[in-house]
């Protein structure tokens, strides 16, 4: 897992982690909601799903997945655990960028997703912060 919240991007920030994973590994929902958007392999987040937990007024984005082989559909009710997708490099400047990019967004504000993660460290890795300390 790289620690890459808040660093730089160009002209903006990195609003997420990415998590390094193998190519076709499912994805699954953190919470139950509806997913509300879809993004098609276009521009540079690639194939991917917004889900909103309207309980705790929170969205997920996750993006350069594969195309969704289950047709998933906006509008979908899933429940925590659900496979919504695919680990993929759509959206990346490369095929052996596979990656999943994560977001959190309580009340519309970008926060690290990696605090609120439960990481087996047995099982994995979480990389120094990519940020300068302020």
């Amino acid at each position: 897992i790289l620690d890459n919240f808040g660093d730089g991007r160009g002209t903006r920030l990195h609003e997420g982690i990415d998590i390094m994973g193998s190519g076709g590994r499912a994805v699954y929902a953190v919470a139950a909601g509806t997913l509300t958007k879809r993004y098609t392999n276009t521009g540079s987040a690639g194939w991917g799903w917004t889900l909103y937990d309207g309980a705790t007024k929170t969205t997920y984005q996750y993006f350069h997945l594969t195309e969704d082989p289950y047709g998933l559909v906006e509008g979908t009710e899933v429940a925590l655990g659900d496979v919504i997708g695919f680990v993929g490099s759509s959206g990346t400047n490369s095929p052996e960028n596979i990656h999943l990019h994560l977001e959190v967004r309580p009340n519309k504000t970008a926060v690290d997703p990696l605090p609120l993660l439960h990481v087996d460290t047995k099982l994995c890795g979480v990389s120094k912060p990519f940020r300068a300390a302020s």
